[in-house]
Formats: structure tokens, C-alpha cells, sequence
């Protein structure tokens, strides 16, 4: 899935805004325990924890976002990701 760019004119402008929102605080509300990596050469943000992967890669067309999630947690993907898309409309 990729999120356009509504107000931001790089996917590097896109990346700081977005990376001071996506935190390990911001992965816990989601009511996840995850562990947050940044590239900042690269330009993509990825959560990691037990049972899933978020990973968001700014690109030159949009943010790319791919949740990848166990068995288990699969059920609460459509909100999950209706969540992130809902920060990433109103914050890019």
C-alpha cells in the first residue's frame, strides 16, 4: 500500500516529519511491543515485534507501507493499518 504525499514535497521531508510520530511510545498504543530502527540514508522506518513487522519506505511516489503480522494477529490487521494510514494522511 502506498499513501501519497498530501503537504510534503520530498519523501525526506516526509521521513523526519514521520519519524519523530512513529516511536516505540507510538508502536505501544497500538497496543504492540516493538523495537523501532531508523535509516536515515535510506529512508524507511521499520517496527519489529513479537508477531509482526511495520515497515514504511519513503519514496519519491509516497510512503510504502508493508505490515507483515503472525497468525495470530492477523485479525487486527485492516484496523492496524487503517490506523497508520490515518497518521500518515493527516501528517504528510
Amino acid at each position: 500500500m502506498i499513501i501519497n504525499y498530501q503537504t510534503i514535497d520530498t519523501p525526506e521531508n516526509a521521513y523526519r516529519k514521520i519519524s519523530e510520530i512513529i516511536t516505540d511510545e507510538y508502536i505501544a498504543n497500538l497496543k504492540l511491543s516493538a523495537k523501532v530502527e531508523y535509516d536515515d540514508n535510506q529512508l524507511w522506518i521499520k517496527g519489529t515485534g513479537k508477531g509482526f513487522k511495520l515497515t514504511l519506505q519513503f519514496l519519491d511516489e509516497g510512503c510504502e507501507i508493508d505490515l507483515n503480522l503472525s497468525f495470530i494477529l492477523r485479525p487486527l490487521k485492516s484496523k492496524l493499518l487503517s490506523k497508520i494510514e490515518k497518521e500518515l494522511n493527516e501528517n504528510m
